[in-house]
């Protein structure tokens, strides 16, 4: 998403840049800064599916839905 866009009380500015990250944040694929652009990346979806970010924790299982609240 490019250029200016306003509501008539604000006027937001978007500089494009969108990505694409794989689940370990490495950037897959960039758009340029001012740009209109298409891009894509091969994604595994595998990678994506698992939520252990080490041996002692997931994203999952260590929620704490007691907390929410």
């Amino acid at each position: 998403r490019v250029g200016q866009e306003s509501n008539g009380r604000e006027t937001l500015t978007f500089i494009g840049r969108s990505r694409i990250c794989a689940p370990n944040a490495k950037v897959l694929a960039e758009a340029p800064r001012g740009a209109p652009a298409v891009v894509s990346a091969e994604i595994d979806p595998r990678a994506a599916r698992d939520k252990a970010l080490n041996p002692y924790n997931d994203k999952i299982e260590s929620r704490r839905p007691e907390l929410y609240s």
